[in-house]
């Protein structure tokens, strides 16, 4: 073989092996599942998956208010949530997410 021949056939090889390195970290269902990586990359699985705990925690509304009061026509959806003290509204929030992952409890004001 050539010279040039064996240069490009180490190069391709070189390439095809950082493939996979890079697809083995990069997509390895362990740093999946941390939400963090490279951040926690020396946590064990426990302190993982107490850190994504606390970060769903911290992001989940600390209560919902179901406005039950008769209000002019046209108001139908005045619900809201509260969180650290302060209003926010529904939308400001992924109403899929908040269900799939927090317990919010719900409040009826009358």
């Amino acid at each position: 073989m050539k010279t040039r021949t064996k240069l490009a056939l180490v190069v391709v090889i070189i390439v095809v092996i950082g493939l996979f390195v890079h697809q083995y970290f990069w997509y390895n269902d362990e740093y999946k599942e941390a939400d963090c990586w490279p951040f926690c990359a020396g946590m064990t699985d426990e302190e993982r998956r107490e850190l994504r705990q606390e970060l769903i925690e911290a992001s989940c509304p600390d209560e919902m208010i179901v406005n039950r009061m008769p209000g002019p026509v046209g108001t139908e959806n005045r619900s809201y949530y509260i969180k650290d003290g302060k209003r926010v509204e529904i939308s400001e929030y992924d109403s899929i997410w908040v269900n799939a992952n927090c317990e919010v409890p719900v409040q009826e004001v009358w």
